[in-house]
């Protein structure tokens, strides 16, 4: 079966919690780093966040009591959870609020807390009262915070006894002002008032008091008046047939000013008894002041330590989503999935990262080549790159795919490294392995194999030289070497000439493979024309580096013109961090072998 159609078929595995473990161990750094700095800023605020304190009094909301139901001007409201809402909605409106600001003088005592506004302190008085019932009865805790221990007992004992005291006021029908006030002055005049339909109506001290539903309904005073009406009826009868100094006119005066003195002395009786039960006499409220609050000896937050840990758990898991979230968002090729997935291609294999090649020789500031010996047995490279000639031998039968060139989609990916390495382990088997280096713009593998580069492919292209005279012996048995020889103005015009067929007929009939080292397909020709003339194309893609569209776009270009695709070889893989290699491949082979 071809190595596409096998690849291709096997389900995606779902990411596991293990999978997750590698992510995160893969990005460490950007873990600890989101850690340090969100957990430091963290600590200085923690740290320097004021000391909070709280104090709670309790109240209790009863069912009212009617003491005077003989008095319609002192009738309680009826009770039930709407009255019970009601007092709490009471408690925390800005008219207490602000009447507390008024008593306490909160603006001048505590102006960093509440400001110069009387309206801006109700308001912020009101954030910081918290009430809340004990459990399922009708006592109420009220909590009040703040950084000052003695204004937290102060507001929450003001409210309670604000509340209670409106309470008292708010139980009675009669204006408070009305009776304490304007009632007992001597005075003439009349007062406005607002009428049930909300328009004003000027009504005399006496008309006020004769409207009062205790005066109107009074049965004594109903008497009184029905006797005066009946007094002043026949006054008036009397005055019409007799003089002022008779008897009956004299009687009929004299029977009026009784009665009326009778109603005035009942009338005040029944205005001094509203009097005495507004102002306190028979006055009492259902709200009653269970215990008052304490000043606070040590404050409730903040819980340092607490926080201190949950910010460092919490920033941490964070710290977690974040690089599984950039690893998400990471669209660069690095696994065999991605390959498969989003790239659509074969994937032959991957090689682990060889640090000593990254490393730069500070004399020459050249870099070191890493050269596979393939009699080592337990070399993660070369098991790697005998995996990738196993892949390259079921991929095509042998007569189909002589001539490969490996070649990537960017510079710096490896790919002249990968040649030679690969022409290696495919020789190490008995193959007759030809390995070209066909990249005429930056020619390579002639200083990794220590051999010369006066003679090569060029040379042969633009003359009548024989093909032995730019083959090279190599020091890895089976492997022969033709370099690049001299660099040329055209190397485009070079592999789409005659000369070319003809090398590659030769070669065919002397090698079991041929192996082109080829120029980055993007930006030049080359590699392309050269694909067009050889059996297949391995692209080489270094892990991380490339991102899917550029890769798609690359194998598109080969495409297009007809070029079979062999597959991908991904290279640089730290097997020691990535979790898809770390799991299944080199790690395990290396540890079983030590």
């Amino acid at each position: 079966m071809p190595i596409d159609s096998a690849l291709t078929q096997e389900p995606v595995q779902e990411p596991t919690l293990k999978d997750y473990f590698y992510v995160i161990l893969k990005r460490k750094n950007v873990v600890i780093s989101f850690f340090a700095v969100i957990a430091t800023v963290a600590t200085i605020i923690n740290i320097s966040s004021p000391d909070v304190y709280n104090a709670s009094s309790q109240i209790l909301i009863q069912n009212p009591m009617n003491l005077l139901p003989d008095m319609p001007e002192v009738q309680r409201l009826s009770f039930g959870v709407e009255y019970l809402n009601t007092q709490l909605e009471v408690m925390k409106s800005v008219s207490v609020a602000s009447s507390i600001v008024e008593k306490l003088d909160l603006t001048s005592r505590y102006p960093q807390i509440f400001g110069k506004d009387p309206r801006q302190a109700a308001k912020r008085i009101k954030e910081m009262f918290d009430i809340k019932p004990a459990g399922n009865s009708r006592v109420f805790y009220v909590t009040v915070t703040s950084i000052n221990p003695n204004l937290c007992a102060e507001l929450a004992n003001a409210l309670v006894d604000e509340s209670v005291e409106k309470n008292a006021m708010a139980t009675f029908l009669i204006s408070n002002d009305l009776v304490t006030k304007w009632l007992p002055e001597e005075r003439a005049g009349r007062l406005k008032i607002e009428t049930f339909y909300g328009k004003l109506k000027e009504l005399s001290k006496d008309e006020i008091i004769q409207s009062l539903p205790s005066v109107a309904t009074n049965p004594k005073i109903i008497e009184l008046k029905t006797k005066k009406e009946k007094l002043e009826h026949d006054l008036a009868g009397y005055v019409k047939k007799y003089t002022d100094i008779h008897p009956k006119v004299i009687n009929a005066k004299k029977g009026l000013q009784i009665t009326k003195e009778e109603m005035r002395n009942a009338t005040e009786a029944i205005v001094n008894k509203i009097k005495d039960a507004v102002n306190g006499k028979y006055q009492t409220s259902n709200m009653k002041i269970i215990e008052y609050a304490d000043i606070p000896q040590a404050p409730i937050g903040p819980k340092r330590m607490k926080n201190f840990i949950l910010t460092a758990v919490m920033t941490f898991f964070a710290g977690c989503g974040l690089a599984i979230f950039m690893n998400y968002l990471d669209n660069t090729v690095k696994t065999q999935e991605d390959v498969e997935k989003h790239i659509r291609l074969p994937y032959l294999g991957y090689v682990p990262l060889m640090k000593e090649e990254q490393n730069l020789n500070r004399e020459t500031n050249e870099k070191k080549y890493i050269i596979v010996d393939p009699n080592e047995h337990n070399s993660s490279l070369m098991e790697a790159l005998r995996n990738i000639r196993t892949s390259i031998i079921f991929s095509s039968p042998p007569d189909t795919l002589k001539s490969i060139l490996i070649t990537s989609a960017i510079p710096l990916e490896g790919k002249s490294t990968i040649s030679i390495n690969l022409a290696i382990a495919i020789a190490a088997d008995g193959t007759r392995v030809l390995l070209v280096d066909g990249d005429m713009r930056r020619p390579n593998l002639h200083k990794m194999l220590e051999l010369k580069n006066s003679l090569g492919l060029s040379n042969y292209l633009t003359s009548k030289m024989p093909i032995d005279d730019i083959t090279q012996e190599t020091r890895f048995q089976n492997l022969k070497f033709i370099s690049c020889g001299p660099i040329p103005p055209n190397p485009s015009e070079l592999f789409g000439s005659y000369k070319m067929k003809e090398l590659l007929n030769e070669a065919r009939t002397r090698f079991d493979r041929i192996l082109f080292d080829g120029a980055p397909i993007f930006g030049i020709s080359d590699s392309v024309i050269l694909a067009k003339m050889l059996d297949g194309v391995i692209q080489v893609i270094r892990f991380g580096k490339v991102s899917w569209d550029v890769a798609n776009k690359s194998k598109n270009r080969l495409q297009d013109i007809g070029v079979k695709i062999t597959g991908i070889i991904i290279n640089g893989v730290d097997i020691s961090k990535d979790s898809h290699y770390y799991k299944y491949y080199d790690y395990t082979y290396h540890k079983y072998y030590e």
